[in-house]
């Protein structure tokens, strides 16, 4: 057997506590032996930054973020925590300030950072992090038009001697 319940009113971020009693044909019922249930509700999407070396020559390039979701770490908690962080990069592969889209790297499960491969390529690197917390809300995903969080420049070709003149 199965019940479904059609909830009216006010939904807060956090806990909802439900009542539930019963009620028999005739309408005897006793909310004195009514069963409680906490109901979690979040609509809150969480967010996130990001922090990267403006220049580095090491690689895999360390990208650090910080993902928060609003609610959860205060009392009463209306927020469910941060479930998981997206790393989207953008490269400029031919270093003339046209990046490429936006593509997926990695996912973490944890706090702290990403380690990004940038290849052997030199270029400009963009970087944009989206939080996603346990409820399923999502911080937006970046477009075309979005600004990179962070960026950095990664260049790892050594400095070449050429053209040397003697007196």
């Amino acid at each position: 057997s199965s019940l479904s319940l059609n909830l009216t009113g006010q939904i807060l971020n956090g806990s909802n506590v439900l009542s539930v009693w019963l009620e028999d044909n005739v309408g005897n019922h006793d909310p004195a032996n009514a069963a409680t249930v906490a109901l979690r509700y979040d609509d809150i999407s969480p967010v996130s930054t990001v922090s990267a070396l403006p220049l580095t020559s090491t690689k895999p390039v360390q990208v650090g973020f910080v993902a928060s979701d609003p609610g959860a770490d205060s009392l009463p908690q209306t927020g469910s925590g941060v479930g998981s962080v997206n790393l989207w990069v953008s490269r400029d592969a031919n270093d003339n300030g046209i990046f490429a889209p936006w593509t997926l790297s990695a996912t973490i499960f944890s706090t702290g950072s990403f380690s990004y491969d940038p290849g052997s390529q030199d270029g400009g690197l963009h970087f944009y992090t989206q939080a996603i917390d346990v409820a399923g809300n999502t911080e937006a995903a970046p477009t075309a038009a979005t600004p990179p969080k962070a960026e950095t420049f990664y260049d790892a070709t050594p400095p070449v001697l050429s053209n040397i003149r003697l007196p």
